[in-house]
Order: C-alpha cells, then structure tokens, then sequence
C-alpha cells in the first residue's frame, strides 16, 4: 500500500511539474540575437561578440580576415566566421548545426559558414559549397577543432581557422550540396510549455495504471524469458540477416565514435574515415531497406571503420571474417563450401559457417550481390579496403 501510494504521490507531482517549471529558463539570450549577427556578417563576414573580443587581437582578425577571402574566391562563395558564445541559455540549446541553420536563413545566402563558441571549438556548415563532406568537421584533426591549449583556447584561433579553411579549399570537388536541416527547437520560453490536461484525465489514467500495468509487467517478463532461453543457433541466423535500418543507425553510431580517435599522422585510418563518411553520405539519413547495395555499403562503412580503428596501434590490421564482416576480425582461414580458403573468426573457424553467412534484404549471401564487395570481399581478399573503396568512388 506504501508503494501504491508513493506511486500516486509521484505521478501527481509530475503532472504539477509543467505549472512550476520556470517559465524563463532561457530568458537570458535575447531573442534577436541571430538578426543582429547575421544583419553585422552581410557587411563583415568575421563577427566577433563583445564578450569574446578580447580573445583576438588586431592581427589575429586581419590573418582571419585573409583566409575568408581566399577561400571565398577559392570557392566561388562568401566565407563567414562568426565568433559567438553558444551555450544552453542561448536560442540554439547549445547545438551549433541550428545557430548556423538561423544564420543562413536570415542572411539568405549560400556559403561556408564557421562558428567558434566561448572554448574556441570550431564547428563548419556548407551550403551550396561545390566540396565533398564539407560539413563533416570530425574529418579535421582534433587540433584544429579545439586548439591544444586549454588554458588560453583563443591563442591559436587565428591559425586554426586558416587552417581549416584550407583543408576546405584542398577538399575533393563536388556538386553543391546543403546539409539536411537539423531538429527544430521550440522558441525562447516556450520549451517547458505543454497543453494543460483534462480533469477527466487522471481517473482512466490511474484505472490503466492499476489494472493494465501488472499484467504489462507480466507480458514483458514472459518476452524476456523466451529471449532468454531461444536456441543460439537461431539467434545468429537472426543477426546474419540485419536490416537496411539497424545497420544504418550503427554506422553512424561507430562513425561519430571513430571520429573522436583520429590521429593526424595514422593514414590508413584517416582513408578508411574518409571512405567511411564518402559511403554513409552518400545513403543519405533515410536508405533504402529493401536495397541490398545500401545493406552492403553500411556493412562496409562499419568494417571500415573497425579496420580504422585498429590501424590506430596495427601496422596491418587484420582482415574481417569472410562468412560475416561484421563478426570482427579473422583468425583463420577455412574452404567454405566450393570457395577457396578465406580469412574467418574463430566462431566460424570451428562451427557450422552457412547459418552465419551475411545476407542481404532479398535474402542473397552477400558474395552473389556484383559490386565493390564482392570483388574486393569487404577486404578479405584485398588488404587496403580504403584504397579500394575510394578508387570506387572516384576519389584519388
């Protein structure tokens, strides 16, 4: 009875929070704070706010002010750098990609847009650019976006920012693009803001409570067990068949972690980043499930990414299995079926290997699909997967 009453104590006080949740959280950024930055870029395109002035110096602007117009005729389009504090209070949330998103809208202009918060951590949005993946940042070392520096971050911002935008400029050429919008955000004060609830609410509320939650818990308990206890075999028959979606939201998973690895002077690892990121932009937020080239081309971003990853402290990392690259690393080498001996893990070295095979949306195994796979075995058969990823896509 305690329980129960605790657990009534606590829904009420939730459905109180939204009237005592302060109504101005945020109050603190002015809400035409995006008009007046964006109305000083359309007639200087470095801004620099009052609180953060005092961390560039004359020369530091003037290099800055260099670079944007070399890189500006360079691509054909304005350069902007705005130098801005980001932070939770602000109309943005903190998310860099939406302040960026609002300067672009209210200037009306394509081009290469570049933010530096309070730390000076720089952030980079395309729109228009004619430069491949040139919205992705993780692409440049990690020195370059957040300096080396932590007691004085604005020392070395001026050289930073020239050297990104250089490493926009020597970027591979592309066909404009503009990055997909990110997640709205509500305005200024309205971000605890709900409709307020019937009276009529509460009472089927607390009846679905106290008669349909025992017996959910008791669905849910029984679904785990079956789980729990259904045969291994069939388990890896499940995972050797993953769909278009899991497979798109791991890959960007592993690639956003492997991101935050990189080291400047480990090149096998920065080309499978490079063919990793080429391939994952190229699906697009929303591949195709049924297609069984976009099945193949995450499987691929996720090897290379692993193959990466290991590069970091290999000198050869070691090729993925053959029955399913995405079992890990080979251990060995085995005949499957008419093939001749391939690289396979352990688990596929020592046990049956056709429940394991991977394949495809239409059920194919992965080697009957023609393409970049195939010929190269996701890199079972060639050792240098980034090289060959690359040469595929026309990048040298």
């Amino acid at each position: 009875m305690r329980i129960l009453t605790a657990l009534l104590a606590l829904a009420a006080a939730l459905a109180a929070a939204p009237a005592l949740a302060p109504a101005a959280a945020h109050a603190a950024a002015p809400p035409d704070r995006l008009d007046r930055v964006a109305a000083a870029l359309a007639k200087d395109p470095l801004y620099v706010d009052m609180d953060l002035a005092d961390g560039l110096g004359r020369a530091d602007r003037s290099r800055i002010k260099a670079a944007i117009r070399r890189t500006s005729g360079a691509l054909g389009l304005p350069v902007y750098v705005a130098v801005i504090p980001n932070g939770m209070e602000s109309e943005s949330y903190g998310r860099a990609e939406t302040l960026m998103f609002g300067l672009r809208e209210r200037i009306g202009r394509d081009g290469l847009y570049v933010l530096a918060d309070t730390r000076a951590g720089l952030e980079t949005e395309g729109f228009g650019v004619p430069r491949r993946r040139i919205s992705d940042y993780d692409l440049l070392p990690r020195s370059v976006r957040d300096g080396t520096d932590r007691e004085r971050p604005f020392a070395d911002l001026a050289a930073r920012v020239d050297r990104l935008l250089a490493i926009v400029e020597s970027s591979p050429a592309g066909p404009p693009a503009s990055p997909y919008p990110p997640p709205s955000v509500p305005p200024i004060g309205q971000e605890d803001v709900r409709p307020p609830l019937e009276a009529a609410f509460w009472g089927p509320l607390l009846t679905g409570l106290l008669v349909l939650g025992p017996l959910l818990t008791l669905l849910l308990y029984g679904a785990y067990l079956l789980a729990a206890r259904a045969p291994r075999a069939f388990r890896s028959r499940a995972s050797a068949k993953p769909s278009v979606r899991r497979l798109h939201a791991q890959a960007g998973k592993e690639l956003a972690a492997f991101s935050q690895e990189l080291l400047p002077d480990r090149s096998y690892s920065l080309r499978a980043y490079d063919a990793a990121r080429i391939l994952y932009d190229e699906l697009g937020p929303r591949p195709d499930r049924g297609s069984a080239d976009a099945a193949l081309d995450l499987v691929g971003v996720i090897v290379l990414v692993r193959q990466g990853r290991a590069a970091l402290t290999e000198d050869r990392p070691a090729p993925p299995c053959y029955v399913n690259p995405l079992h890990g690393p080979s251990t060995a080498r085995r005949k499957l079926g008419g093939r001749n001996r391939r690289p396979v893990c352990a688990g596929c070295a020592n046990g049956q290997w056709k429940p394991r095979l991977l394949r495809v949306p239409d059920g194919r195994p992965h080697h009957d699909v023609p393409g970049r796979w195939e010929r190269g075995g996701f890199g079972s058969r060639r050792p240098d997967i980034p090289s060959d990823v690359l040469e595929s896509l026309g990048v040298t």
